[in-house]
C-alpha cells in the first residue's frame, strides 16, 4: 500500500525570500504585493525537489529543497526513514538517487546528498529576522499524482 506523505517543510519557512515588500502598509497596494509574491516563489522553484522513499512497506513521497550546489538536500526524516532506495527530482527535470547524510527523528529532519553540481540552491534566512505576523509561504509538492503523470 502506498503511503503519500504530502507535508511541506517547516523549514521552507524560513528561506530569505520576503513575501511582503519592504516598507509596505498592510492595507497597500494588494496588485504590487501579489506580484513579489509570485517572483519570489519563481526564484525559489528550481530549487524545490520531490522525493520519493521505496521502504518495505511502499513508497512515501515528500518535498524538499536544495542548499548545495554540490547536491545537499534537506526534507523531513519520516519521508526518508528506513528507506532502501531514495529517488530526488529536481525541478521536474533530472532524477537523482539520494543517500540520508544525516537524520534526526526528534526533529523530523533529515539531509540528503545526490551526484550533483551547479544545483540552484534556495538561500537559507536568519529565523531571528522573522517577526510574529510576518507572511510566509510554503512551497512543495502536495499533488504528487500530477507531478508523476508528467
Amino acid at each position: 500500500m502506498k503511503t503519500i506523505h504530502a507535508w511541506a517543510l517547516v523549514l521552507a519557512l524560513i528561506v530569505s525570500y520576503p513575501l511582503e515588500l519592504e516598507g509596505q502598509e498592510t492595507h497597500g497596494d494588494s496588485l504590487t504585493k501579489l506580484k513579489a509574491q509570485w517572483k519570489s516563489i519563481a526564484e525559489i522553484k528550481p530549487a524545490v525537489v520531490l522525493i520519493m522513499a521505496s521502504t518495505e512497506d511502499g513508497v512515501s513521497f515528500g518535498t524538499g529543497f536544495v542548499i548545495s550546489s554540490d547536491g545537499y538536500i534537506v526534507t523531513n526524516e519520516h519521508v526518508v526513514h528506513s528507506a532502501q532506495e531514495i529517488k530526488v527530482y529536481i525541478n521536474n527535470e533530472k532524477e537523482y538517487v539520494a543517500h540520508v547524510a544525516t537524520a534526526d527523528q526528534d526533529y523530523d529532519l533529515a539531509i540528503l546528498k545526490v551526484n550533483g553540481f551547479n544545483l540552484i540552491t534556495v538561500k537559507l534566512g536568519d529565523s531571528d529576522d522573522a517577526n510574529e505576523g510576518d507572511d510566509v509561504g510554503v512551497v512543495g509538492y502536495p499533488y504528487v499524482d500530477r507531478f508523476l503523470a508528467e
